[in-house]
């Protein structure tokens, strides 16, 4: 294997690996984790051997035999992998943040229906229900499928958007007939 990359190609590799590590892990799910999890890897791969196979049938090379101050490498990969820290850290921020938004979204119109209910309010009560049933939808349907690194380990989640919609049904049974 002879040497087809320049330290500028290496680089670049390197930080679109990081990201596409970070997204694997952090974001995505199913068939497009799948991609970022295989882009990661050979951007990887062939940021550290110098050598990239779809460069050769092409004759392409962008190893121009520059002498580059090795001090120059090590404070670009440095800066590949701070910059991979900060990214992962948003991205479980913006991640959580999301998720809360939309939780907070939901849990509002269930709480002040839960609280109408009780009261015996029956307006209310059905003007928060029909708050409710978009808003748990659009919940359900985004977080049934995707789990974002935050919620990967939360084994109940799934259990109580059940027992919400269990409570639905009860409720609509009472306030709308």
């Amino acid at each position: 294997m002879k040497k087809n990359e320049w330290v500028l190609d290496r680089l670049i590799r390197l930080l679109v690996a990081v990201l596409a590590i970070v997204w694997w892990y952090l974001w995505l799910y199913g068939t497009l984790q799948i991609i970022a999890y295989v882009i990661g890897v050979i951007a990887l791969f062939t940021s550290i051997t110098w050598f990239c196979a779809l460069y050769v049938p092409f004759k392409i090379t962008t190893n121009h035999h520059k002498q580059v101050k090795q001090w120059k490498i090590i404070v670009w990969i440095l800066l590949v992998f701070i910059v991979g820290w900060i990214f992962a850290f948003l991205s479980n921020f913006f991640s959580r943040k999301f998720f809360l938004e939309d939780y907070a979204q939901m849990n509002d119109s269930y709480k002040q229906l839960l609280f109408n209910s009780g009261k015996g309010k029956r307006a209310e009560s059905i003007s928060y229900y029909e708050k409710l049933i978009p808003a748990y939808a659009k919940f359900q349907k985004k977080y049934t499928a995707y789990k974002p690194y935050v919620l990967k380990w939360d084994v109940q989640l799934n259990t109580d958007l059940e027992k919400i919609a269990t409570l639905m049904v009860l409720i609509k049974s009472k306030i709308l007939f």
